[in-house]
């Protein structure tokens, strides 16, 4: 892991500045990026006293996977006019893009087996979200959330009325982290 911090500190620095953009990292650069957030995020969860922890085997497949990071987890960034220079959230808390149709998954059983954690480090701010349950696609705000990791795969995206509040770090955070939703895969579509 000391390894991982040198290869993402020249990355990071000028992402939190706003001297790089996260749009123009390349595939191993958004690769580098998203493990270090990953591990970055569960340090974070493991030395809070939040009640829902990330599995511990997310954290044991971290250090031991080749992949960037572990399965069912995907990592989100965007850069905004930061007003301080550190914040986070997190929590296990997801809505359907349409509406009530989460409500079919046992919010005790999501809280234990899903997390999303927000980081944000200046202008740079960094989603780690799992939703490890099978036919449903995580949803994008088109425009806000930048896909670091998987690179591919099924995403759906949705366009949201309010404007993203770019220049309060606050407010940035909850809104990168509240509005990244949840979609129903439609049975005709195949499964990932």
């Amino acid at each position: 892991m000391s390894q991982l911090e040198a290869d993402t500190i020249p990355l990071l620095r000028p992402l939190m500045q706003g001297a790089s953009l996260v749009s123009e990292l390349s595939h191993e650069q958004r690769a580098v990026v998203a493990r270090w957030a990953v591990k970055t995020a569960y340090m974070l969860n493991s030395a809070s006293n939040y009640e829902s922890k990330v599995p511990a085997g997310h954290l044991a497949e971290l250090y031991t996977n080749l992949q960037p990071v572990p399965t069912s987890v995907s990592v989100f960034a965007q850069q905004h006019q930061a007003d301080r220079d550190f914040y986070w959230q997190q929590g296990a808390w997801w809505r359907g893009v349409q509406g009530d149709e989460v409500l079919g998954i046992d919010p005790r059983e999501a809280a234990a087996r899903s997390y999303k954690v927000t980081l944000q480090l200046g202008r740079l701010l960094l989603l780690v979200a799992c939703w490890p349950y099978e036919g449903w696609r995580l949803a994008i705000w088109r425009g806000v959330h930048v896909p670091l990791w998987p690179q591919s795969g099924p995403i759906a995206s949705f366009i949201s009325n309010p404007p993203f509040p770019w220049e309060d770090s606050a407010r940035a955070v909850g809104a990168f982290h509240s509005t990244l939703m949840l979609a129903r895969i439609p049975s005709s579509d195949p499964q990932p």
